[in-house]
């Protein structure tokens, strides 16, 4: 992969980022780029399991 591809598609995928809502962004970025667990977030943030997941999901959606 050339460089530029690989800027370009991080450009993508911040400005992806960038549109959802900031604690979709935040379990996204925990979880995918900081490569922390489902728990490890849960932990983090105290939130419940469940909720990191579900933020996760709908993140997902939003792409």
């Amino acid at each position: 992969m050339a460089y530029y591809d690989l800027y370009k598609s991080e450009s993508q995928v911040e400005r992806v980022l960038n549109l959802i809502d900031p604690d979709l962004k935040l379990v996204s970025v925990l979880y995918y780029y900081d490569e922390y667990s489902v728990k490890e977030i849960s932990e983090l943030l105290n939130i419940p399991e469940g909720t990191v997941k579900s933020r996760l999901s709908r993140a997902r959606d939003k792409t």
